[in-house]
C-alpha cells in the first residue's frame, strides 16, 4: 500500500495549525482590481467575510460596496439582520420585515440602474442559503402546502427550500432586468455555492431546523474534501460567447473565473494560478485538455471534516489524510459516493501523487515571493 512518510520526515504535509491570516492579503489582485484596470464601475454587495476593516472590499478593488464586511453569517435573515449594528448601510435602506435576499437585490438593481450603459463588474453574495436557516415566510407556507398536498411523510428542509426559492426569484429579478435594458446577452453572469450542501447538525444558537440537506448520492458535505464537499452548482451564461445551452461533464474549478474575466477583458498582465484556466473555450463547444484539480484543507472543519488534501484528474480523484498519513484513491464516476476506495493507484491512474506533491510545491514557492 502507499503510505506518506511521517510528518516529523515531510513537513511539506505537516498538520502544525496553519497560519491564519486576518483577511485577505492586499497583494493578492481581487476579480474587482482586475476590472478597476479595465475602466469598469465595481460593486461588492453582501457576504465578502475576508477580513476587517483593513481588508475591506473598499481597499481591495470595490468603488461601492453595500452590506460587506467581517461579519460572516447574519443572526436573522429579517430585520435588523445582524448583532450589534453591523451595517448601517444595510439599517438606513431596510425596514422591519424585510428580507435580506430580497434587500441585497434591491441595492444590486439600483447599481445596474445607475451604471446603466457603462461596463460594471457586480459580486452579489447572498450570504444564503447558509444558517441561521430562516426562510421567507410566504416561501415556506408555499412549501407547507405543496407538502400537504403531495407528500405521505413529513418534508425535512422547509425552511432550506424557502431560501433556496428566495435566492431563484431574486435571480431571476435580475436577469429579468438586464433583459428588459437589452444587457443580458453581453452580460457574464456566474452563479455558484462555494461548498456542498449542509448536511450535519450545526453547532448550537444556529443548529434549528439542521442538517437542512444531503448531496444525494455523494459523501459528506460542506467542510468535507468528499465528493459532497467539493462539487457544487456552477452556471454559466454568456450568450455573446456560448454557442449552445447544455450541461457539461468538464470538472471546472472557483479558480477558473479570475483567467476567464482576464481573457474577456483582455487583460494579461496578470500573475497566472497554478490552478485557473479561462473557460471560453468551453463555451465556444471547444475541447480542453484533462488537467488535475486540487484542494487543501489543513485543519478540522466545524462540520466533523478532517484536515486532508485531494486531486482529481479525469475520473480518478486522490485523498490524501492528514491525520493517518494515508492515500486513497477513488474513481469517482465508476463510484461517485466514493464509498469504496483502493489503498493503490489503479494502473490506468495518472500520478496524482507525485502531481498533488508538485502543486504544492508550486503554491508554497509563490507564497513565499508574496511574502
Amino acid at each position: 500500500t502507499e503510505h506518506i512518510h511521517g510528518h516529523q520526515d515531510n513537513p511539506e504535509w505537516s498538520l502544525s495549525p496553519p497560519r491564519i491570516p486576518q483577511g485577505l492579503d492586499l497583494s493578492y489582485e481581487t476579480i474587482g482590481e482586475l476590472a478597476q484596470r479595465a475602466d469598469y464601475f465595481t460593486a461588492h454587495v453582501g457576504k465578502w467575510h475576508l477580513g476587517s476593516d483593513a481588508f475591506h472590499p473598499a481597499k481591495q478593488g470595490y468603488d461601492r460596496t453595500f452590506a460587506s464586511g467581517a461579519q460572516g453569517l447574519p443572526r436573522s435573515f429579517y430585520y435588523p439582520f445582524f448583532d450589534e449594528q453591523a451595517f448601517p448601510d444595510l439599517l438606513a435602506a431596510t425596514k422591519e420585515g424585510d428580507y435580506l435576499t430580497d434587500a441585497l437585490t434591491d441595492h444590486t438593481l439600483d447599481l445596474m440602474k445607475e451604471w446603466e450603459g457603462a461596463n460594471w463588474l457586480i459580486s452579489l453574495n447572498f450570504y444564503a442559503p447558509h444558517v441561521p436557516i430562516e426562510g421567507r415566510k410566504d416561501w415556506v407556507a408555499h412549501y407547507q402546502q405543496v407538502i400537504a398536498d403531495t407528500h405521505y411523510r413529513q418534508f425535512p428542509t422547509l425552511e432550506y427550500a424557502a431560501m433556496v426559492s428566495v435566492i431563484d426569484e431574486n435571480v431571476g429579478r435580475l436577469v429579468n432586468a438586464l433583459e428588459e435594458t437589452g444587457q443580458l446577452d453581453n452580460t457574464l453572469i456566474v452563479f455558484l455555492s462555494d461548498n456542498g450542501g449542509l448536511h450535519v447538525r450545526e453547532a448550537p444558537h444556529y443548529d434549528q431546523h439542521t442538517p437542512p440537506t444531503d448531496n444525494g448520492i455523494l459523501r459528506a458535505g460542506k467542510g468535507y474534501l468528499y465528493e459532497g464537499g467539493i462539487r457544487i452548482p456552477f452556471i454559466v451564461h454568456f450568450p455573446a460567447i456560448a454557442t449552445t445551452e447544455r450541461a457539461l461533464m468538464d470538472p471546472v474549478v472557483t479558480t477558473d473565473i479570475f483567467p476567464t474575466l482576464c481573457e474577456i477583458l483582455g487583460r494579461n498582465d496578470y500573475s497566472p494560478s497554478p490552478d485557473g484556466r479561462s473557460l471560453l473555450p468551453l463555451l465556444r463547444g471547444e475541447t480542453q485538455a484533462e488537467r488535475s484539480l486540487y484542494w487543501h484543507f489543513p485543519h478540522y472543519s466545524p462540520q466533523g471534516g478532517k484536515p486532508a488534501a485531494a486531486v482529481r484528474q479525469g475520473d480518478h480523484k486522490l485523498y490524501l489524510d492528514y491525520e493517518t498519513d494515508s492515500l486513497t484513491y477513488y474513481n469517482v464516476r465508476a463510484l461517485p459516493n466514493e464509498s469504496r476506495g483502493l489503498p493503490m493507484a489503479p494502473q490506468e491512474a495518472p500520478d496524482l501523487w507525485e502531481n498533488l506533491r508538485s502543486w504544492k510545491r508550486e503554491v508554497k514557492a509563490k507564497e513565499a515571493v508574496k511574502r
